[in-house]
């Protein structure tokens, strides 16, 4: 299944959710994943330790963050959610702070998380107007009408 299916299907995609820092902003998005059973509750765990060891490594591009942890830390299968933030928070990134959308994701394997989850993420993010639409999204609907236009075609 792909990413925009999953969040449409399995309904993880929230928006203008409080948070008052960037744990509960990973929190968020991973909580999503585990109430799917597509992660275990360690797996937040593993993304804020890795965190504490490699600073924000999935701070990939300016108001973005695509958290994840390795497969085997608490990865069931492949899934997503997509989160923006009442107000954008820092999570440490110099070049794209502050983050006010997370795209949370985890695979059972890392390949499928390379190639799969990160390059249809990459798509999705790579047009600062779509990330502006997205940050600014009132409802869901607006959300996945905005996510059934990327056009993932290049990755087939």
């Amino acid at each position: 299944m792909n990413l925009v299916d999953f969040l449409i299907e399995k309904e993880t995609i929230k928006l203008r959710v409080a948070v008052r820092n960037w744990k509960q902003a990973v929190g968020s998005g991973v909580k999503l994943l585990i109430d799917q059973g597509v992660a275990e509750p360690r797996y937040y765990q593993a993304i804020i330790k890795s965190v504490k060891k490699n600073g924000p490594y999935f701070v990939l591009m300016p108001r973005v963050a695509l958290p994840h942890a390795r497969p085997e830390e608490g990865a069931v299968s492949q899934g997503f959610s997509l989160i923006t933030l009442k107000k954008p928070v820092a999570f440490g990134s110099a070049e794209n702070d502050p983050v006010s959308i997370l795209l949370s994701f985890c695979a059972k394997d890392a390949t499928a998380q390379l190639e799969g989850a990160l390059a249809q993420a990459v798509t999705i993010f790579e047009d600062e107007n779509r990330i502006d639409n997205m940050i600014n999204c009132a409802t869901v609907q607006e959300m996945i009408d905005i996510l059934k236009r990327v056009d993932f075609s290049e990755l087939e």
